[in-house]
């Protein structure tokens, strides 16, 4: 059968209605024209221009033609046509691939650290991914902005890479001395997990936050220190002093916390941030209440005794 005749011709009568084909026939038709009888059939559009073909003997050139001006062709990209080729002529294949992209979607889920995902959840993400034609970067962002990382972690219900993550960004923020919400944290697993940031990126604007809060020491974070590196002197001291482990010394205590907020009168009397000194730091402890427990200040008082008592002219013993 040529392409000039792809429906059996016979002589008919101006008035005579169009042949009635068999659904065998117009599966044949379909074919001719590259298409199946099923994908034609599932687009109102489709099914009216395949008939208005048949009725009118279309070649396949004209039929292609036709086709491509349809409102679906223009408004439906090349892998949500084939999804729904593939759907409609091939329903087991396209069962298969749907449960296969299921099974990897989910096993993405939790190498990020997602709670279990509903099966509905992974079906309509599979589903996406196929009729959008996602590649595996865009599968990544979608599954990353489908976990409620916020309720997660505040749930602490976040396993996989997703808690490294966390893990890496609180300790970041520990070392810069910046307290950071949920809220934020949420947003920058959801970026990272979507590819969309790194770890280092968010290293640099935890910096940039500490800097800010603590301008006074920019150029030692500029030079790759961290606010736990900067105070390291100070938490030293302050065991020393007050007798401590150092380990058990943060930046939540009063005394760092005051070293740190410590400003100094410009020209105009007004307070801007400074740098206090080791020497002010450790006259302030010595005020402060736990020194006066210490061995260090009994060994002071004792200091003092012993001097006034040679001044007296009266011999210690």
């Amino acid at each position: 059968m040529g392409s000039e005749a792809l429906v059996p011709q016979r002589p008919k009568k101006k008035s005579e209605p169009a042949q009635d084909f068999s659904r065998a026939e117009k599966k044949e038709l379909a074919a001719q024209y590259g298409w199946s009888l099923a994908t034609l059939n599932s687009v109102p559009e489709l099914r009216r221009l395949f008939k208005s073909a048949v009725d009118g003997n279309y070649t396949p050139a004209k039929f292609v033609a036709e086709l491509r001006d349809t409102k679906w062709f223009q408004k439906n990209s090349e892998s949500q046509r084939k999804y729904l080729v593939l759907k409609t002529t091939d329903p087991k294949t396209f069962k298969s691939t749907i449960n296969q992209r299921m099974a990897s979607i989910g096993n993405l889920w939790k190498t990020m650290g997602g709670s279990p995902p509903s099966r509905q959840t992974l079906a309509k993400l599979a589903d996406q991914s196929l009729r959008l034609g996602l590649n595996d970067d865009q599968i990544n962002e979608r599954v990353s902005r489908s976990i409620n990382w916020n309720q997660q972690i505040a749930k602490n219900t976040i396993r996989g890479t997703g808690a490294a993550q966390l893990s890496e960004l609180r300790k970041m923020a520990g070392q810069y001395g910046v307290s950071l919400g949920n809220q934020w944290y949420g947003n920058a697993l959801e970026a990272i997990a979507g590819n969309d940031a790194t770890l280092e990126g968010y290293q640099n604007s935890i910096k940039e936050m500490a800097k800010k809060r603590y301008s006074q020491f920019a150029g030692e974070l500029d030079s790759g220190l961290t606010m736990n590196d900067v105070i390291e002197p100070y938490k030293q001291s302050m065991a020393s002093l007050l007798e401590v482990n150092p380990r058990t010394i943060d930046m939540s205590d009063a005394q760092l916390k005051s070293m740190l907020s410590y400003r100094v009168a410009d020209k105009k009397g007004r307070g801007i941030p400074a740098q206090m000194s080791l020497t002010d730091f450790e006259d302030n402890l010595r005020r402060d209440s736990r020194w006066q427990y210490t061995q260090n200040a009994r060994d002071k008082g004792m200091s003092v005794v012993d001097n006034l008592l040679t001044r007296w002219g009266v011999k210690a013993g």
